[in-house]
């Protein structure tokens, strides 16, 4: 099977979109970096204004730390993504976007993307693959994979991949 498509950046932030949602070792990285130190801080702040009798800073230094600890971490998706789009935008590698053509057989997964790149997969070297509405995500690691758009394709031939993915790529 061969599908030609292509690329844009919708497409790309839909998958980070969804390897932010499915990996929780990148959700937590992501949280730990931007809200652990400051959380402790002011919940170390609120316990020691309670042992000192500060009622009144104890309390505003609780409320804090509530914002800090379960608030800020769920916003925190939408600003991640903003500033993922702008990276990528600003310094997206060429490969990243564009036109591609994929061919599938029982041996191997083969993609070209125009005269920069032409890679032939077997395989057993993706870790996973995810179906959503709308895209094949085949993983080649957590984080990085290949994005196969179902409008490329016809009823017939998603039902063809997802079976040839099914019996391929062990999960």
């Amino acid at each position: 099977m061969k599908i030609s498509y292509d690329i844009g950046i919708e497409d790309v932030m839909v998958f980070l979109s969804h390897v932010y949602d499915t990996d929780p070792g990148i959700r937590k990285q992501v949280r730990r970096v931007r809200f652990a130190w400051p959380a402790i801080l002011l919940t170390i702040g609120a316990m020691l204004s309670m042992a000192m009798d500060m009622w009144y800073p104890s309390a505003i230094l609780w409320i804090g730390a509530v914002v800090m600890w379960f608030i800020f971490p769920r916003s925190y998706r939408r600003q991640w993504l903003k500033q993922v789009r702008k990276q990528t935008v600003t310094t997206g590698a060429k490969t990243m976007f564009g036109e591609r053509t994929v061919e599938f057989d029982d041996e191997k997964f083969t993609i070209d993307m125009s005269d920069i790149v032409h890679e032939t997969l077997r395989w057993d070297v993706f870790s996973k693959f995810e179906i959503t509405d709308n895209y094949f995500f085949l993983y080649l690691a957590s984080s990085q994979g290949h994005i196969i758009p179902k409008r490329a394709m016809t009823a017939a031939e998603v039902d063809e991949l997802t079976q040839l993915l099914n019996n391929k790529i062990k999960q």
